[in-house]
């Protein structure tokens, strides 16, 4: 097994962390991700199997966001790694910092920060920052289909619902940004991940105006929905 060096270049951010850093931070543009997760994986607060390491976040976050629309997902997971490790202590910097990047354009900057989020209080771990009560809505819901135009066409016919973008044989989007229905095909990878899609049980309440009330289950997907 390799490592990226970030074992050794421990030793030196204790030793003299402003030109390490300032090192580090020049690597982040190196065109190889092994030198570029090592900017981030080295100052980790707690790098599993190192001893812990206390930077001031803000000494380190140059080269946090420098790295969070880098390519590599190898280096993602880093940078989102060095957020989660950061979040054990200073979970509301983090929060304050990760906001810009959560409906951020750059997928790759999205995928850091959904994955960095803290979601423990480091006074009390046993207090969520984030539960099923602090969900305000739920803007998007996965259904998974062997026949992606089938089900698209029923669900517009059914609940008058428009397209949200113009479809694929494996791929739809029905609705607006409030409500989005996104139909995928069976085993298609569920983006930005390589986890393919796979059928499960959806039951969906929709406060139609205008719509009859009335229970429906599509074909072509385990699907009930329910208008009130």
């Amino acid at each position: 097994r390799s490592f990226t060096a970030e074992f050794a270049i421990r030793p030196l951010l204790a030793r003299d962390a402003d030109r390490t850093l300032n090192q580090l931070l020049a690597w982040t543009d190196d065109e190889n991700p092994h030198v570029r997760r090592l900017c981030s994986e080295g100052p980790r607060p707690r790098l599993p199997w190192a001893s812990r390491l206390a930077l001031e976040p803000e000494l380190v976050w140059p080269i946090l966001d420098r790295l969070k629309a880098d390519p590599s997902r190898y280096v993602q997971k880093s940078v989102a790694n060095h957020l989660n490790d950061i979040g054990k202590t200073h979970s509301t910097w983090v929060l304050d910092k990760l906001q810009p990047w959560i409906d951020s354009k750059c997928a790759a900057t999205e995928w850091i920060a959904r994955h960095a989020v803290p979601n423990e209080s480091p006074e009390d771990p046993t207090d969520p920052l984030f539960d099923v009560s602090s969900m305000l809505e739920v803007s998007e819901v996965g259904l998974v289909t062997g026949n992606v135009a089938i089900l698209t066409a029923t669900l517009r016919a059914g609940l008058m619902m428009r397209g949200y973008r113009p479809p694929s044989k494996e791929f739809a989007a029905i609705g607006d940004e409030r409500g989005l229905f996104v139909v995928v095909e069976s085993e298609r990878p569920w983006f930005p991940t390589e986890i393919a899609a796979s059928p499960a049980p959806v039951v969906v309440e929709i406060d139609g105006a205008g719509l009859e009330p009335r229970r429906f289950a599509p074909a072509g997907a385990m699907l009930q929905i329910q208008i009130v």
